[in-house]
């Protein structure tokens, strides 16, 4: 009977802790029952279950807690993945109702449009749907573990809480990390690049075995970070739905029914920018930039296949940008400097077939010929005709149709040529109103010094000549077209100062040999120099980046060597250029004071020598320049 009872008692103590670690294991998996009971403090064993020791009970309540960890890991998952699908559903039936029909009330379309933007507030980015995922990762892992404790508990009947314990000791510490990171999260409804700094900075204040699960979610979070730079990359879209990208495109700048010319022009200056508040950390402002300037490429070539005007990325070089990115997608993205590596292979690439498109297949070259010809005054023999036919006009102060007569001289001198017209019809000459009252005839004449001249872009050039170009180029042939200006007019006052007297003449050579002297450095010594110079290196590049650098030092450089980027020097010539224009009205005095301007001349001549030898310009034809301004003195 004793034995009996033994074994009854042992057989009643075994199918106790069956049913102990039966709960256990379903405790573990996010379950409560009987024996383990859930309370405010999480998942512990019942006071009403006396059968097992005080350590025992110690190792059960660890393992309760694991298992509520478990359960608010799960929960978190489950609410981003139907939220998600909220959306999806929401969304459609937005835009089927959109597309069906439009209310007639105002206010009810209001507040639908306000209750879709709380929707998609509401709704987990998706970063966070990638952190949703790696989590679920790390809990698979964990199920598995499970499903092998269970396996060995059927094998071997009774299974030590010490073993299990063991088995999952480090969800101990990660579990509890995970549920606080979930929450700090959801407190905060950061996205995007946040999120990844967010992860990156925890991983490196927690323990290893914490560290390598929240790398786990920093992988998933990169892993959609380059699936959306691959998009932007090869296919040139943006799809950012909830506007987590660091590029972002600005949908009010764009005018769809805007020409292709304005279209391209929009898309490649302003519509498509940098998002600083959502670059990640490990990603410089540089490396970004290059990411935008090949997504802004690849639209621009392929909208060029679509007007028959160029040719697409060969599909084999897309193939190839794809693998590399895929790459470092399935990586995570670990090795930044791999990253950058191919980013910048694949902008050369693609710069290389935006240089072919623009540089070789749009006759770059001849556009660059029609801006040296026309906005720096190189085709000599047609602003001679020019000043020759708006002499008369502008020796008198501007009317109310000045435009318009500028534009019937510009006629006159075009036929005067006899060369072929059509060469002109891409030029046009504008007159600038001045804002500022005018009251002596000298500043109504000094009004014609606002001529501007326009030369038309041919598409798709406007991505090469943008505004900031044409702008400087405006610069270049305000300040050499009135020094011709003023020039033509000394050479008209030869007859009128032999009359006046030899004080006349002398005034009027001092000023022609200054006015001549400068006109020969700007023309020869700067312009042409440095415009042959641009036009040899630009043929031996084959990037329309470095292209667009070369354009740009060009223009910095002519700006700098002709005094027009130096407000104090370029005010003191243009302060000559008036004299000289004064010097004209005087001498249609029948009493000219001569002596008045030849001291005010001597004066300004000798500051701006002055201000030339201070000058910061290094050139060696500055100092000839100042040689051959100052033999005289």
């Amino acid at each position: 009977n004793k034995q009996k009872n033994t074994k009854r008692m042992e057989m009643d103590q075994n199918q106790s802790m069956g049913s102990l670690m039966h709960e256990v294991l379903l405790a573990l998996l996010g379950y409560d029952g009987n024996i383990i009971v859930q309370s405010n403090q999480g998942f512990h064993l019942t006071d009403h279950f006396s059968e097992v020791h005080h350590a025992e009970r110690e190792i059960i309540n660890k393992l309760a807690n694991i298992g509520y960890h478990y359960k608010q890991l799960k929960s978190a998952t489950h609410k981003i993945q139907t939220l998600a699908s909220t959306l999806k559903w929401r969304r459609k039936q937005h835009l089927a109702s959109h597309g069906q029909e439009e209310s007639d009330d105002e206010e009810e379309e209001e507040n639908k449009g306000d209750k879709m933007k709380d929707d998609v507030n509401d709704i987990p980015s998706i970063f966070e749907r990638a952190m949703g995922t790696g989590i679920e990762e790390i809990l698979n892992v964990y199920q598995q573990k499970i499903i092998r404790i269970e396996q060995h508990l059927m094998q071997d009947q009774v299974l030590p809480l010490a073993y299990v314990l063991q088995h999952l000791h480090q969800y101990e510490i990660v579990f509890p990390q995970l549920v606080g990171l979930c929450n700090a999260l959801s407190s905060t409804k950061k996205r995007g690049a946040w999120l990844i700094n967010f992860l990156e900075d925890r991983e490196k204040k927690v323990v290893p075995v914490v560290k390598a699960a929240i790398h786990t979610l920093v992988s998933r979070c990169n892993q959609v970070l380059v699936r959306l730079i691959a998009s932007w990359v090869i296919y040139g879209v943006l799809d950012d739905p909830y506007g987590e990208f660091f590029i972002q495109s600005d949908e009010m700048e764009l005018d769809t029914a805007s020409s292709t010319t304005t279209h391209q022009l929009k898309s490649w200056t302003t519509h498509y920018t940098i998002r600083h508040e959502m670059l990640p950390k490990r990603f410089s402002f540089e490396l970004a930039e290059k990411v935008l300037f090949i997504g802004k490429a690849i639209k621009v070539l392929n909208a060029s296949t679509k007007t028959g005007q160029g040719k697409t990325i060969p599909q084999s070089d897309l193939y190839l940008y794809s693998n590399a990115l895929k790459q470092h997608e399935k990586q995570g993205l670990q090795n930044m400097n791999h990253f950058s590596f191919s980013i910048d292979k694949i902008k050369q690439s693609v710069a290389n077939h935006l240089w072919k498109y623009i540089i070789v297949n749009a006759d770059f070259f001849g556009q660059l010929y029609e801006f040296h010809q026309y906005y720096c005054c190189a085709y000599g023999e047609f602003y001679q005709a020019l000043l020759d036919e708006t002499r008369s006009l502008m020796s008198r102060p501007p009317s109310k149709n000045a435009e318009y007569e500028l534009s019937k001289k510009v006629k006159s001198a075009i036929s005067s040529l006899r060369v072929d017209e059509s060469q002109f019809d891409s030029i046009s000459f504008v007159l600038k109103r001045s804002t500022k009252r005018q009251d002596t005839l000298l500043e109504k004449l000094l009004s014609w010094k606002s001529v501007l001249c326009r030369v038309k872009i041919r598409e798709p050039l406007h991505l090469l000549f943008t505004k900031s170009i044409t702008d400087r180029y405006s610069k270049i042939f305000q300040f050499v077209f009135s020094m011709r200006r003023v020039a033509d007019i000394l050479t008209q006052l030869w007859i009128p100062c032999n009359r006046v007297g030899v004080a006349a003449s002398l005034l009027r050579a001092q000023m022609e040999h200054f006015i001549g002297t400068l006109h020969f450095y700007v023309r020869v010594n700067v312009i042409e120099h440095h415009h042959a110079s641009m036009c040899r290196k630009i043929q031996t590049l084959q990037d329309f980046e470095n292209v667009r650098a070369e354009l740009n030092l060009f223009l910095t450089r002519v700006l700098a060597q002709c005094f027009i980027s130096d407000r104090h020097v370029s005010q003191a010539l243009f302060g000559l250029f008036r004299m000289v224009l004064s010097f004209a009205v005087v001498l249609q005095n029948p009493e000219p004071n001569i002596r008045m301007l030849q001291r005010e001349w001597d004066h300004q001549s000798c500051f701006v020598i002055e201000l030339l030898s201070k000058s910061n310009v290094l050139s060696p034809h500055v100092r000839q320049l100042l040689i051959q301004l100052n033999y005289n003195q």
